[in-house]
């Protein structure tokens, strides 16, 4: 039987060990766990700098700890300049604004992700649906 062979220290993860990580990120943001979330995505945000994940993964365990509109100026101060394009960074930007009130400027982000020509029908869906269903 071979023996794991380990990894200098200062390689960088392989893409099936970041995934793993990004999942338990996500669970413990699914439970509201945000430092522990916040913890594994924060180094996930040093691993793939520029990648829209790690800051969507601390801005839902934001919102699922009850706190939208810390999450929504997170997304606004730090990732939207790191992913200024990511239309699925600007869609949980305008959940958070949704959550925390800002049903205006959440409105407004959607209808305009909905316009852009570099969307995804995927992701014109999803913002034609958060756009159908109003917040109650």
């Amino acid at each position: 039987m071979k023996k794991p062979v380990s990894k200098p220290v200062n390689e960088p993860l392989d893409s099936d060990e970041i995934r793993l990580l990004t999942s338990i990120g996500f669970i413990a943001a699914s439970v509201g766990a945000l430092r522990y979330a916040t913890e594994i995505f924060e180094a996930l945000r040093v691993l793939r700098p520029g990648a829209p994940f790690p800051y969507i993964g601390i801005a839902v365990a934001m919102m699922n700890a009850g706190r939208p509109a810390d999450a929504a100026l997170f997304l606004q101060r730090h990732a939207t300049p790191a992913c200024p394009t990511d239309v699925t960074l600007q869609t949980f930007l305008a959940l958070a604004q949704r959550q925390s009130g800002e049903n205006g400027r959440s409105e407004k982000l959607l209808g305009d992700i909905v316009q852009r020509k570099d969307t995804l029908a995927s992701e014109r869906r999803l913002a034609q649906t958060l756009l159908a269903n109003p917040p109650r």
